[in-house]
């Protein structure tokens, strides 16, 4: 399956090169292999792997609710400044803290529109929908997947 995986990263990274938003997301629930699968992938094409949530926590901590708000695009901004395409970003799930007042998904295809951004998303892809966590949770989020590159991990 790892191989497969790999073929599907490679060539998502072809079809989105030209596309608007040149997002490629890796989707499966906690513990399906999405973190081996990238890592793998990253060892490839020798590009680090971003930690959002390491990256980003520090940063947040010391902000205000309003600040964490404000400065979140700043700081992803400054976060990939400087990099070259493809990005990788594992652990996203704080883009999804309902107190930081963003939409993950447009936050991830804002950043995509000047780098290639391979993401992993926590969650499902079913019948042309993409789920983050469940129904009825403060975190819940669902989205029309019609434009977005997914590869589903089941």
């Amino acid at each position: 399956m790892a191989d497969t995986i790999q073929n599907k990263l490679s060539e998502a990274v072809n079809a989105v090169e030209q596309s608007y938003y040149r997002l490629i997301l890796l989707v499966g629930e906690s513990g399906s292999g999405k973190t081996k699968a990238i890592r793998s992938f990253a060892d490839q094409a020798k590009v680090e792997i971003i930690n959002l949530n390491l990256a980003l926590s520090e940063t947040l901590l010391g902000l205000t609710k309003r600040q964490r708000e404000i400065q979140l695009p700043i700081l992803l901004d400054d976060l990939i400044t400087d990099r070259h395409s493809p990005l990788i970003f594992d652990n996203i799930e704080l883009l999804f803290d309902v107190t930081l007042q963003n939409d993950p998904l447009r936050v991830l295809q804002r950043l995509s529109r000047n780098h290639l951004i391979i993401a992993t998303w926590n969650g499902t892809f079913f019948d042309g929908k993409l789920n983050y966590a469940a129904p009825g949770h403060n975190e819940f989020r669902e989205y029309d997947a019609s434009n977005i590159y997914i590869i589903a991990m089941n």
